[in-house]
């Protein structure tokens, strides 16, 4: 979250997603995950991720191949995820399975279990993530 990246500017390059509250509680919006490069670029201490890492989402229509959730135990599901282009989740909803590749090529998929609007503050979101074992070679 924008919080826990305020005053710690050194460790930005080490955000590989950001939570993005938007105006979900003023005008019906939601909560979105966005890339650290494609976010607003001023976090609230001042500090600048402009440098931030690119990462990609995808909001899945069809998340039926991750339906059994609990007892997902390898990556192949993950590797076969494509058109993962997004740099902005923009409509969550609660249950939505979200793929991501990070800029080293890794894959994986997020569940969105919760969230809890507070119009920055007290606000949060709860996730599940799957990640590949092993990044891809390039």
């Amino acid at each position: 979250t924008w919080g826990n990246a305020e005053g710690n500017a050194t460790n930005t390059a080490m955000i590989d997603v950001c939570y993005y509250n938007g105006n979900y509680t003023k005008a019906g919006e939601h909560p979105r995950l966005v890339s650290p490069h494609d976010t607003p670029t001023t976090i609230f201490s001042g500090d600048d991720l402009t440098d931030g890492k690119t990462t990609k989402f995808k909001v899945l229509d069809d998340a039926s191949a991750f339906s059994d959730w609990e007892n997902i135990d390898d990556d192949t599901e993950i590797d076969a995820l494509t058109g993962i282009n997004d740099y902005n989740t923009l409509t969550l909803e609660v249950d939505d399975i979200v793929a991501f590749e990070l800029a080293d090529g890794k894959k994986g998929v997020i569940k969105v279990k919760s969230w809890t609007p507070g119009w920055g503050t007290n606000d949060n979101i709860t996730l599940d993530v799957i990640v590949q074992q092993n990044a891809p070679v390039k």
